[in-house]
């Protein structure tokens, strides 16, 4: 007989919905793949991640990322107090205010002239911020007035947040940010997530800790507990521990199968050869897929969630 786990809920179910977790990621990932390569639509038979957008399996590589990765990690990752820099592009996720504040030069080090920017838009009643986080602004005007406010807090609070960055652990980093006026919990997983990408730093746990976010948590119910529940059990973290210990089991089980399986796929989609199509996929799905962390776990965990759904309101012409 099968042993239950909590709420009647089978294991047999919990392995069932990890595998398709684990599938599902593949799938998306090898949709990215086929765009790289030049393919043509369609990237997938699945229908739900055919007609509904879905971010990257890993964040690095979705559209505000990269933007941010090349115009402003890449040029300004060694210049001091560069942490602002972070801050002001992840808050604001919103790559047309960030392209103007491009435009003005001012995405590093002029400040004054950044809050002047998006004063501006503000008054032209332009979109600044993404719509994926939410930001309490409330006490500071707007959103704007509150961003460059909390750049000057932790300023003052830590003169050398450069260092503090680089000797915290995660978790430790993210407990500083957190005390710090109207940061929530998940935006200072966000910035936490970023300083990983430019810091040299202690990021020891970055394969063992994670903050679930809303999406997250119901993703992370729907696998343990079938069902997309509010909040999460207090063992959350270990459980994620080991979906991430068992998702790098998976790949090393399953990649090469994955990388292969659409062999047929790339003779009929793709002019290159196949051979270079199969060389570029098992380079893309080794070099990522063989450098999980908890950052993905917690991502993808908010993607099935969507895929559970039967996907959002942005829809996506995959035909």
């Amino acid at each position: 007989m099968l042993k239950r786990w909590r709420r009647g809920y089978f294991l047999s179910d919990v392995k069932e919905n990890l595998t398709e977790y684990f599938d599902l990621a593949f799938e998306r990932h090898r949709m990215y793949c086929l765009k790289m390569l030049g393919a043509k639509k369609p990237w997938t038979r699945n229908h739900v991640l055919k007609h509904n957008f879905f971010c990257n399996v890993f964040r690095k590589l979705d559209k505000t990322s990269l933007w941010i990765e090349n115009n402003v990690n890449r040029p300004f990752h060694n210049m001091p107090d560069f942490w602002k820099s972070i801050i002001v592009c992840r808050m604001i996720s919103w790559v047309p205010t960030l392209e103007e504040l491009k435009e003005n030069a001012c995405l590093y080090g002029d400040w004054e002239k950044a809050q002047e920017v998006l004063t501006d838009r503000y008054l032209r009643n332009e979109k600044i911020f993404t719509s994926a986080f939410v930001i309490n602004a409330v006490g500071y005007g707007t959103k704007v007035n509150y961003l460059f406010s909390l750049l000057k807090a932790i300023e003052n609070k830590y003169p050398n947040f450069d260092e503090k960055i680089k000797s915290d652990s995660l978790n430790d980093l993210h407990t500083r940010l957190m005390d710090f006026d109207s940061v929530g919990d998940f935006m200072a997983y966000e910035y936490v997530t970023d300083f990983t990408y430019t810091y040299k730093k202690d990021d020891s746990d970055i394969y063992k800790w994670a903050v679930l976010g809303i999406g997250a948590k119901r993703g992370y119910n729907r696998i343990f507990n079938g069902e997309p529940l509010k909040n999460v059990d207090k063992n959350y973290l270990k459980r994620c521990n080991s979906i991430f210990n068992t998702w790098n089991k998976y790949i090393t089980k399953q990649i090469h199968f994955e990388i292969f399986k659409t062999k047929e796929d790339y003779k009929l989609k793709v002019k290159n050869p196949v051979k270079q199509g199969e060389i570029f996929i098992e380079n893309t799905f080794k070099k990522y897929f063989y450098n999980l962390t908890m950052r993905e776990v917690e991502h993808w965990l908010c993607e099935y969630d969507k895929y559970k759904r039967g996907g959002n309101s942005r829809k996506y012409d995959g035909a």
